[in-house]
């Protein structure tokens, strides 16, 4: 599962404090990742579940969120390079 996790993020071509974030949260399985994340809400989850259920749902919950920050990002440097374009 592990493996698994690490091809995820490095297909996503995400850094390393991602890969550190998805290991903190595949060994703590009890750690909220919004907490851990955004630092919002309870430290640990309310209703335990399985390792892999808990696990398996904070990933998908970690990858749309990166997600949408690598989309906010590409918009960002389109309109930089825009910007910079129109200067030069």
């Amino acid at each position: 599962m592990q493996k698994r996790l690490l091809k995820v993020i490095q297909a996503l071509g995400l850094n390393t404090a991602t890969e550190d974030i998805v290991l903190i949260l595949y060994n703590y399985p009890q750690i909220s990742s919004e907490w851990l994340i955004r630092g919002k809400g309870s430290m640990y989850l309310s209703d335990p579940q399985s390792n892999e259920e808990a696990l398996a749902g904070q990933v998908d919950a970690l990858a749309a969120m990166l997600r949408q920050s690598l989309q906010k990002n590409q918009v960002y440097e389109a309109a930089l390079g825009l910007r910079s374009n129109m200067n030069g």
